[in-house]
């Protein structure tokens, strides 16, 4: 009985590390090809209807798995799949929003 129970708590945990909540980012220590985080300094956002803006946005990109921005900490945190985006048209697509990007 300790071996069946033994054995379903691996299957359970086998499972869980291939799988991530989301399906957008892999699972914790699986590294994928191509996936990149950027941080970007960001002039001109003055409230969390400017953060919206440009998380709406910029997650819209093709290749783009993550957004956040923050007006307080005047920054953009953006993680993308490399091979089909990249820092460039991302800071492009901010700029586009009205924003200055400083880096």
């Amino acid at each position: 009985m300790k071996r069946f129970f033994f054995l379903l708590l691996l299957a359970a945990t086998i499972t869980a590390c291939h799988h991530s909540k989301d399906n957008k980012t892999p699972a914790a220590g699986i590294a994928v090809a191509g996936l990149k985080t950027v941080e970007m300094k960001v002039k001109g956002m003055t409230c969390s209807g400017c953060e919206t803006t440009i998380q709406t946005n910029v997650a819209k990109m093709e290749g783009v798995k993550e957004v956040k921005a923050s007006y307080t900490d005047g920054k953009a945190v953006v993680t993308f799949d490399s091979t089909k985006t990249n820092k460039i048209a991302i800071a492009q697509m901010i700029r586009n929003c009205g924003y200055e990007v400083l880096n």
